[in-house]
């Protein structure tokens, strides 16, 4: 795992800040567990964009 870089931060608070119409102040936290991507936690929100989680939607969708 590795620390996003001051640019993927600023572009991903950019994004958000203009999705919600809010100013954004974002931490980050790594996740020894996570193989690769991000997930994003706020307020009830989880946006979850890690490797697993995509695999596990293939899983379910060749299984259905």
């Amino acid at each position: 795992p590795a620390e996003p870089s001051a640019e993927e931060i600023d572009s991903l608070k950019k994004l958000l800040s203009e999705a919600f119409k809010k100013d954004v102040i974002l931490s980050t936290k790594i996740d020894p567990n996570v193989l690769g991507g991000m997930k994003l936690e706020f307020g009830q929100y989880i946006i979850d964009g890690t490797v697993t989680a995509n695999l596990e939607k293939l899983k379910y969708h060749i299984i259905s």
